[in-house]
């Protein structure tokens, strides 16, 4: 999901299309319209660019920017997952980079626990002011330490928005929640699914923090 990430939505997509996995990825950027401002950048930097439909960016990788209609990020979500057909669906919020192997790592931790969610960790794309520190205490530092710790422990994990794989079925049927905290009360359906939230604590994204300017 995107919303208004400009150019530097192209970083997000090079991070997927890096991705270690072999098999075939198809990259949704799920947009309102073609007023969104990546839209030319992407249609720059990319050649044989076309609107609304999968188009090679390379070997195994297709890019698709999808206008959605909707400007929620739950609803553009749903709105897709019910026309998914991989076995697996990955979410990364546009201002995140995916390390190389988040996807490999991820769908390794699912065969491994048997479960059906996976959340990765996550960490800033820097920390070279007191504000981007400060947003960074609470999305990182608190929330890595709680699901590591739970993980440990054998417990199911909290999703925390972004940076997750889930087996398709799965979100197709439960979709996002229609919540300014959709994290938390995602976290919560699941737990009265009887779904563990698995950890991948090898690998995960990194995000922008603060703007410079506050």
């Amino acid at each position: 999901p995107s919303l208004n990430e400009g150019k530097s939505l192209i970083d997000t997509i090079e991070s997927i299309k890096k991705q270690d996995i072999k098999s075939t990825l198809f990259i949704d950027v799920l947009i309102e319209d073609k007023t969104d401002t990546s839209f030319a950048h992407l249609k720059q930097r990319y050649k044989g660019f076309k609107y609304n439909e999968y188009f090679k960016i390379a070997k195994n990788r297709r890019l698709r920017l999808h206008a959605t209609g909707f400007k929620l990020k739950n609803e553009k979500v749903n709105a897709v997952a019910k026309t998914v057909q991989t076995k697996y669906v990955a979410f990364l919020d546009a201002d995140h980079r995916a390390t190389k192997s988040w996807l490999s790592d991820s769908i390794n931790v699912l065969a491994q626990t048997e479960t059906k969610i996976v959340q990765s960790k996550r960490g800033p794309l820097s920390l070279s002011n007191i504000f981007k520190l400060w947003d960074s205490l609470q999305n990182h530092i608190g929330n890595e330490v709680v699901n590591r710790f739970l993980s440990l422990l054998g417990h199911t994990t909290y999703f925390t928005g972004t940076t997750c794989v889930f087996e398709t079925e799965l979100i197709r049927d439960q979709g996002l929640p229609d919540s300014i905290t959709e994290d938390t009360y995602l976290t919560y359906q699941m737990f009265s699914r009887g779904e563990k939230i698995s950890y991948n604590a090898n690998s995960g994204s990194y995000e922008e923090m603060a703007p410079e300017g506050w």
